[in-house]
């Protein structure tokens, strides 16, 4: 099966070429077949999938045998929390494969659950390659994240070709990421690497914490240069060599250097904003370096910093001149 794009008022056929060999939930067999989960329950909650012919609901148990046909009806209208909504977007490079953005803080990437609203990044793009949708090999997403309060450069793709090369070269880790991260207090180094696995913080399924792999942790590297410090800040240059939720922030609290103004891992920030603290993280996707999936070229990427950061990085330095 080829993937469903979401087109208001497609519809959509498929044939099983390959028998699953169990009965499974219906959500479940559309979901790993052709959509995600969350478009697979809603479509099948109102009746818009029917299996060899007959409607089928949530829960149902499905017979995904070679020769199963699946016929997949999109609604005539966006939900809402898909609708292309128009919104600036502060462009670094684009072409007919791929878009680069520099994020602004306070904004997500993509739709999630608590972030049903329409406002997040992905609806913006999907509002500027609205004609992009009505081509089958059109993929309109990004391959990988920006926590909602960090800023910086983000990479989406605009063809299944393009995203099918970006998420390769994420997945071997040959993508050059580059943060700046300003911190409360000095680091002792000029350069560090941290290696300590990271899973989720058994306290609050929200958070991330190091946490051993014999305990479900995955491994986590993060490579680390000083830019500047001061008595009790530092400008840091991060490099993570993973991709784990939360890694450069975790890493950095681990080393007592957490990040101004992040309210999950900094005790200065964690009871929300204080006098004379930053009202978000202190953390900035600077630089992205990757093959073009499509020409081979190599790109390389700059973000410019936010007012916000240049100010309290300015406010410890006393300059407006920040390391390249």
């Amino acid at each position: 099966m080829g993937r469903v794009r979401f087109i208001p008022g497609s519809k959509h056929s498929f044939t099983v070429r390959r028998s699953v060999g169990k009965k499974e939930p219906a959500q479940y067999v559309t979901a790993r077949m052709s959509m995600p989960l969350k478009w697979s329950q809603a479509l099948l909650a109102t009746g818009r999938i029917r299996v060899n012919g007959e409607a089928c609901a949530p829960g149902n148990l499905v017979d995904a045998s070679s020769g199963t046909v699946f016929e997949i009806e999109i609604p005539p209208t966006w939900p809402e929390y898909m609708r292309p909504v128009e919104m600036p977007l502060d462009i670094l490079y684009e072409d007919r494969h791929l878009l680069v953005l520099n994020k602004p803080a306070g904004i997500v990437v993509h739709p999630a659950r608590g972030h049903l609203d329409n406002n997040t990044l992905q609806n913006g793009v999907l509002f500027r390659y609205q004609e992009d949708l009505k081509n089958p090999l059109a993929t309109i997403g990004p391959p990988h994240r920006l926590d909602l309060d960090t800023s910086g450069a983000i990479i989406y793709s605009r063809t299944r070709e393009a995203y099918g090369g970006l998420v390769r070269q994420f997945t071997e880790k040959s993508v050059r990421k580059v943060y700046l991260a300003l911190t409360d207090g000095r680091a002792d180094f000029a350069e560090k690497t941290v290696d300590l696995p990271l899973g989720k913080d058994p306290a609050d399924n929200s958070r991330s914490a190091v946490v051993e792999v014999a305990n479900g942790g995955k491994e986590a590297r993060t490579h680390f240069s000083v830019e500047q410090a001061g008595e009790d800040w530092s400008l840091i240059r991060a490099q993570p060599e993973t991709g784990r939720p939360h890694q450069i922030r975790v890493h950095l609290a681990a080393l007592g250097l957490p990040i101004q103004g992040d309210k999950d891992y900094n005790p200065l920030d964690q009871n929300g904003q204080t006098a004379n603290r930053p009202s978000r993280q202190m953390l900035h996707a600077r630089e992205l370096c990757f093959f073009h999936p499509c020409t081979g070229e190599r790109l390389c990427l700059h973000a410019p910093l936010p007012e916000d950061m240049r100010a309290a990085i300015a406010k410890y330095t006393g300059s407006n001149e920040l390391p390249a």
